[in-house]
Protein backbone atom coordinates (compact mmCIF):
# COMPACT_ATOMS: atom_id res chain seq x y z
CA UNK A 1 0.00 0.00 0.00
CA UNK A 2 1.16 3.52 -0.73
CA UNK A 3 0.92 6.05 2.10
CA UNK A 4 -0.75 9.32 1.12
CA UNK A 5 0.44 12.48 2.84
CA UNK A 6 -1.97 14.91 1.11
CA UNK A 7 -4.72 14.89 -1.50
CA UNK A 8 -2.41 16.25 -4.18
CA UNK A 9 -0.43 13.03 -4.00
CA UNK A 10 -3.50 10.89 -4.83
CA UNK A 11 -5.44 13.31 -7.06
CA UNK A 12 -4.28 11.68 -10.29
CA UNK A 13 -5.11 8.15 -9.13
CA UNK A 14 -8.56 9.16 -7.87
CA UNK A 15 -9.37 11.32 -10.88
CA UNK A 16 -8.60 8.46 -13.25
CA UNK A 17 -11.39 6.41 -11.64
CA UNK A 18 -14.16 8.92 -12.23
CA UNK A 19 -15.75 7.64 -15.40
CA UNK A 20 -18.82 5.69 -16.44
CA UNK A 21 -18.93 2.07 -15.37
CA UNK A 22 -16.79 2.41 -12.25
CA UNK A 23 -18.51 1.21 -9.06
CA UNK A 24 -17.50 3.14 -5.95
CA UNK A 25 -18.52 3.83 -2.38
CA UNK A 26 -16.21 6.83 -2.10
CA UNK A 27 -17.46 10.35 -1.47
CA UNK A 28 -14.13 11.64 -0.16
CA UNK A 29 -13.35 15.26 -1.02
CA UNK A 30 -9.91 16.82 -1.22
CA UNK A 31 -10.43 18.22 2.29
CA UNK A 32 -11.47 14.76 3.53
CA UNK A 33 -8.28 13.23 2.12
CA UNK A 34 -6.09 15.86 3.71
CA UNK A 35 -7.80 15.31 7.07
CA UNK A 36 -7.60 11.51 6.79
CA UNK A 37 -3.90 11.72 5.92
CA UNK A 38 -3.25 12.95 9.45
CA UNK A 39 -4.37 9.63 10.95
CA UNK A 40 -3.27 7.38 8.09
CA UNK A 41 -4.41 7.22 4.46
CA UNK A 42 -3.23 4.54 2.02
CA UNK A 43 -4.03 3.49 -1.54
CA UNK A 44 -3.63 0.15 -3.27
CA UNK A 45 -3.89 -0.14 -7.06
CA UNK A 46 -4.31 -3.49 -8.77
CA UNK A 47 -5.93 -4.98 -11.85
CA UNK A 48 -9.02 -2.83 -12.41
CA UNK A 49 -9.36 -1.67 -8.82
CA UNK A 50 -8.24 1.17 -6.59
CA UNK A 51 -8.63 0.66 -2.86
CA UNK A 52 -8.38 3.50 -0.34
CA UNK A 53 -7.70 2.61 3.31
CA UNK A 54 -8.42 5.05 6.14
CA UNK A 55 -6.60 4.07 9.33
CA UNK A 56 -8.67 4.05 12.52
CA UNK A 57 -6.02 2.53 14.76
CA UNK A 58 -7.96 -0.65 15.52
CA UNK A 59 -9.02 -1.18 11.89
CA UNK A 60 -9.14 0.28 8.39
CA UNK A 61 -12.17 1.77 6.67
CA UNK A 62 -12.13 0.85 2.99
CA UNK A 63 -13.32 2.96 0.06
CA UNK A 64 -13.07 1.41 -3.38
CA UNK A 65 -13.24 2.03 -7.12
CA UNK A 66 -13.96 -1.08 -9.22
CA UNK A 67 -13.77 -1.03 -13.00
CA UNK A 68 -15.65 -3.49 -15.16
CA UNK A 69 -13.79 -6.78 -15.21
CA UNK A 70 -11.77 -6.00 -12.08
CA UNK A 71 -10.12 -9.04 -10.51
CA UNK A 72 -10.53 -9.36 -6.73
CA UNK A 73 -7.38 -8.75 -4.70
CA UNK A 74 -6.39 -7.27 -1.36
CA UNK A 75 -2.98 -6.23 -0.04
CA UNK A 76 -1.56 -7.71 3.15
CA UNK A 77 -3.23 -5.90 6.04
CA UNK A 78 -2.29 -6.04 9.71
CA UNK A 79 -5.73 -5.21 11.11
CA UNK A 80 -9.42 -5.74 10.27
CA UNK A 81 -10.97 -3.87 7.34
CA UNK A 82 -14.55 -2.56 7.21
CA UNK A 83 -16.38 -1.29 4.16
CA UNK A 84 -19.95 -0.07 3.69
CA UNK A 85 -21.78 -0.16 0.37
CA UNK A 86 -24.70 2.29 0.28
CA UNK A 87 -27.12 2.18 -2.62
CA UNK A 88 -30.42 3.39 -4.01
CA UNK A 89 -32.77 0.91 -5.75
CA UNK A 90 -31.39 1.82 -9.18
CA UNK A 91 -27.84 1.04 -8.02
CA UNK A 92 -28.66 -2.10 -6.04
CA UNK A 93 -27.47 -4.62 -8.63
CA UNK A 94 -24.07 -2.95 -9.03
CA UNK A 95 -23.47 -2.54 -5.32
CA UNK A 96 -24.63 -6.02 -4.36
CA UNK A 97 -22.36 -7.40 -7.08
CA UNK A 98 -19.53 -5.43 -5.50
CA UNK A 99 -20.45 -6.99 -2.15
CA UNK A 100 -20.13 -10.43 -3.74
CA UNK A 101 -16.76 -9.31 -5.15
CA UNK A 102 -15.47 -8.59 -1.65
CA UNK A 103 -16.91 -11.77 -0.19
CA UNK A 104 -14.82 -13.64 -2.76
CA UNK A 105 -11.65 -12.31 -1.12
CA UNK A 106 -12.67 -13.06 2.45
CA UNK A 107 -15.01 -10.27 3.61
CA UNK A 108 -18.11 -11.25 5.58
CA UNK A 109 -21.40 -9.39 5.88
CA UNK A 110 -21.88 -8.17 9.46
CA UNK A 111 -24.99 -5.98 9.19
CA UNK A 112 -27.25 -3.93 6.95
CA UNK A 113 -28.55 -0.42 7.45
CA UNK A 114 -31.62 1.44 6.25
CA UNK A 115 -31.66 5.20 5.80
CA UNK A 116 -34.65 7.10 7.08
CA UNK A 117 -35.65 10.70 6.45
CA UNK A 118 -37.69 13.07 8.58
CA UNK A 119 -39.20 15.99 6.69
CA UNK A 120 -38.43 19.48 7.93
CA UNK A 121 -41.13 21.35 9.81
CA UNK A 122 -42.65 24.56 8.50
CA UNK A 123 -41.36 27.81 10.02
CA UNK A 124 -44.47 28.18 12.21
CA UNK A 125 -44.24 24.63 13.48
CA UNK A 126 -40.51 25.09 14.11
CA UNK A 127 -41.10 28.12 16.33
CA UNK A 128 -43.82 26.36 18.33
CA UNK A 129 -41.65 23.27 18.66
CA UNK A 130 -38.65 25.29 19.83
CA UNK A 131 -40.73 27.00 22.51
CA UNK A 132 -42.01 23.66 23.78
CA UNK A 133 -38.55 22.12 23.68
CA UNK A 134 -36.93 24.96 25.61
CA UNK A 135 -39.26 24.20 28.49
CA UNK A 136 -38.69 20.44 28.39
CA UNK A 137 -35.02 19.96 27.61
CA UNK A 138 -33.78 20.18 31.21
CA UNK A 139 -30.98 17.72 31.81
CA UNK A 140 -29.68 18.01 28.24
CA UNK A 141 -26.64 20.16 27.60
CA UNK A 142 -23.82 20.59 25.10
CA UNK A 143 -21.41 17.66 25.18
CA UNK A 144 -18.46 19.96 25.82
CA UNK A 145 -19.64 20.22 29.43
CA UNK A 146 -19.12 16.47 29.88
CA UNK A 147 -15.61 16.58 28.45
CA UNK A 148 -14.00 15.05 25.39
CA UNK A 149 -12.69 11.95 27.17
CA UNK A 150 -16.04 11.13 28.76
CA UNK A 151 -17.88 11.55 25.45
CA UNK A 152 -15.44 9.27 23.61
CA UNK A 153 -15.63 6.65 26.37
CA UNK A 154 -19.42 6.67 26.20
CA UNK A 155 -19.41 6.27 22.40
CA UNK A 156 -16.99 3.35 22.64
CA UNK A 157 -19.17 1.66 25.27
CA UNK A 158 -22.37 2.05 23.28
CA UNK A 159 -21.21 1.50 19.68
CA UNK A 160 -19.13 -1.10 17.88
CA UNK A 161 -15.46 -0.29 17.45
CA UNK A 162 -15.52 -1.57 13.87
CA UNK A 163 -18.99 -0.73 12.56
CA UNK A 164 -20.17 2.05 14.88
CA UNK A 165 -18.81 4.90 12.70
CA UNK A 166 -17.00 6.35 15.71
CA UNK A 167 -15.48 9.80 15.13
CA UNK A 168 -11.74 10.34 15.15
CA UNK A 169 -10.34 12.45 17.97
CA UNK A 170 -10.11 15.49 15.69
CA UNK A 171 -13.63 15.02 14.37
CA UNK A 172 -14.98 14.60 17.90
CA UNK A 173 -13.18 17.72 19.08
CA UNK A 174 -14.64 19.72 16.18
CA UNK A 175 -18.16 18.39 16.85
CA UNK A 176 -17.94 19.29 20.53
CA UNK A 177 -16.71 22.80 19.73
CA UNK A 178 -19.56 23.27 17.25
CA UNK A 179 -22.26 22.08 19.70
CA UNK A 180 -23.07 19.02 17.58
CA UNK A 181 -23.02 16.62 20.54
CA UNK A 182 -25.75 16.77 23.17
CA UNK A 183 -25.57 14.93 26.48
CA UNK A 184 -27.76 14.00 29.42
CA UNK A 185 -25.90 13.33 32.67
CA UNK A 186 -26.52 11.89 36.11
CA UNK A 187 -24.36 11.17 39.14
CA UNK A 188 -22.55 8.41 37.20
CA UNK A 189 -21.71 10.63 34.26
CA UNK A 190 -23.18 10.60 30.75
CA UNK A 191 -26.43 8.67 30.61
CA UNK A 192 -27.48 9.64 27.10
CA UNK A 193 -25.87 11.18 24.02
CA UNK A 194 -26.87 12.44 20.59
CA UNK A 195 -24.34 13.35 17.88
CA UNK A 196 -25.38 15.03 14.64
CA UNK A 197 -23.74 16.59 11.62
CA UNK A 198 -25.29 19.69 10.03
CA UNK A 199 -25.86 20.07 6.31
CA UNK A 200 -27.35 22.63 3.94
CA UNK A 201 -30.34 20.50 2.92
CA UNK A 202 -30.55 18.22 5.96
CA UNK A 203 -28.74 17.34 9.15
CA UNK A 204 -27.65 13.76 9.83
CA UNK A 205 -28.23 12.10 13.18
CA UNK A 206 -24.99 10.13 13.60
CA UNK A 207 -25.27 8.58 17.07
CA UNK A 208 -28.05 8.29 19.64
CA UNK A 209 -27.71 6.09 22.71
CA UNK A 210 -28.91 5.87 26.31
CA UNK A 211 -27.05 3.97 29.01
CA UNK A 212 -28.69 0.61 29.71
CA UNK A 213 -29.73 1.41 33.29
CA UNK A 214 -31.41 4.67 32.22
CA UNK A 215 -33.58 3.49 29.35
CA UNK A 216 -37.36 3.96 29.26
CA UNK A 217 -37.07 7.19 31.23
CA UNK A 218 -37.62 9.61 28.34
CA UNK A 219 -33.94 10.50 27.92
CA UNK A 220 -33.83 9.63 24.21
CA UNK A 221 -36.92 11.80 23.65
CA UNK A 222 -35.33 14.69 25.54
CA UNK A 223 -32.16 14.40 23.49
CA UNK A 224 -34.13 14.28 20.27
CA UNK A 225 -36.21 17.31 21.26
CA UNK A 226 -33.02 19.22 22.00
CA UNK A 227 -31.65 18.17 18.59
CA UNK A 228 -34.77 19.46 16.87
CA UNK A 229 -34.46 22.72 18.78
CA UNK A 230 -30.79 23.20 17.88
CA UNK A 231 -31.40 22.49 14.19
CA UNK A 232 -34.68 24.38 13.99
CA UNK A 233 -36.63 21.31 12.95
CA UNK A 234 -34.54 20.97 9.79
CA UNK A 235 -34.96 17.91 7.58
CA UNK A 236 -33.04 15.05 9.17
CA UNK A 237 -31.46 11.79 8.00
CA UNK A 238 -30.44 8.75 10.01
CA UNK A 239 -28.90 5.38 9.16
CA UNK A 240 -30.09 2.63 11.53
CA UNK A 241 -29.27 -1.06 11.65
CA UNK A 242 -31.91 -2.99 9.72
CA UNK A 243 -33.82 -5.25 12.09
CA UNK A 244 -32.97 -3.31 15.26
CA UNK A 245 -36.57 -3.22 16.45
CA UNK A 246 -36.06 -0.69 19.25
CA UNK A 247 -34.26 1.80 17.01
CA UNK A 248 -36.70 1.34 14.14
CA UNK A 249 -39.64 1.93 16.49
CA UNK A 250 -38.06 5.07 17.95
CA UNK A 251 -37.42 6.61 14.55
CA UNK A 252 -40.84 5.58 13.26
CA UNK A 253 -42.55 7.34 16.17
CA UNK A 254 -40.43 10.44 15.46
CA UNK A 255 -41.63 10.57 11.85
CA UNK A 256 -38.60 9.06 10.11
CA UNK A 257 -39.51 7.01 7.05
CA UNK A 258 -37.35 4.76 4.83
CA UNK A 259 -36.30 6.82 1.80
CA UNK A 260 -35.00 4.05 -0.48
CA UNK A 261 -31.34 4.10 0.56
CA UNK A 262 -29.88 0.93 2.08
CA UNK A 263 -26.40 -0.36 2.77
CA UNK A 264 -24.51 -3.56 3.47
CA UNK A 265 -21.53 -3.54 5.84
CA UNK A 266 -18.71 -6.03 5.26
CA UNK A 267 -15.73 -6.86 7.45
CA UNK A 268 -12.44 -8.61 6.74
CA UNK A 269 -10.65 -10.17 9.70
CA UNK A 270 -11.21 -9.64 13.40
CA UNK A 271 -14.38 -10.22 15.36
CA UNK A 272 -17.23 -7.77 15.91
CA UNK A 273 -16.55 -5.33 18.78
Amino acid sequence: MQKIEAFAQAAGLLGAQLHRGVVTNSFLTAADCDREAKTGLYVYEADGELLVFRDRGTHYILNFFLQQGARPSLPDVSKPVVTELAYRPKDADAMLSAAAYFRAIGFEEVLRRTRRTRSGASAGVQRASQQAVSASRSGVSAGAAAGEAAVMDFLKQEFSTFTGCLPTEDTLREALAAGQILCAQDERGICGLLHFAPGRAASELRHLAVRADCRRQGIANALFDAYMSVTGGQKSLVWATTGNIAAEHFYETHDYRPDGWNSVVLQYGGTEQ
